[in-house]
C-alpha cells in the first residue's frame, strides 16, 4: 500500500499546529509540522488507535428528574462508541444518584466506568 498524505490541526496545546502525517497500511510513517513535544504522540494515537470521553444520559427512575447526565471516567476507544451509547441506552438507574455515582463498570469491556456527573433526589 503507498503511502498516503494526511493534514490535521492539533489539539494538545494552544499553538493549533497544522500537522502533515504520511500514513501506510494505517500506521503513522512520518510527520512535520509539530511545534512542541506533544504533537507526534497524540497525532499517532488519533490515527492508530482514537480514543474518545463518552458523555450521555441514562433514565432514572423515581427521581425528580428522568434522566442523570454521565460521562466516562476515562477515554474508551473509538470504536467501543455505538456500543457503549447501546448499553448507557438500555440502563435505568433507581433515584436517588449522587454526583460521581458509578452506573456501569467496564462500560462495553473498555475497563472504563460510567459515572453521574450530578446528582439526582427523589421527589
Amino acid at each position: 500500500m503507498a503511502e498516503v498524505l494526511r493534514s490535521m490541526t492539533c489539539i494538545q496545546c494552544p499553538r493549533g499546529c497544522r500537522l502533515t502525517l504520511g500514513i501506510d497500511a494505517g500506521l503513522v510513517t512520518s510527520l512535520v509540522g509539530n511545534g512542541c513535544d506533544l504533537g507526534p504522540a497524540w497525532a499517532k494515537r488519533e490515527v492508530e488507535d482514537p480514543v474518545r470521553t463518552l458523555t450521555t444520559s441514562v433514565r432514572v427512575l423515581r427521581g425528580r428528574e428522568d434522566l442523570v447526565s454521565v460521562r466516562t471516567s476515562g477515554p474508551i476507544p473509538r470504536r467501543l462508541l455505538a456500543e457503549a451509547l447501546a448499553v448507557a441506552k438500555e440502563l435505568r438507574i433507581e433515584a436517588p444518584v449522587a454526583l460521581g455515582r458509578v452506573i456501569a463498570e467496564n462500560l462495553a469491556g473498555s475497563g472504563v466506568s460510567l459515572v453521574a456527573t450530578r446528582a439526582v433526589e427523589r421527589p
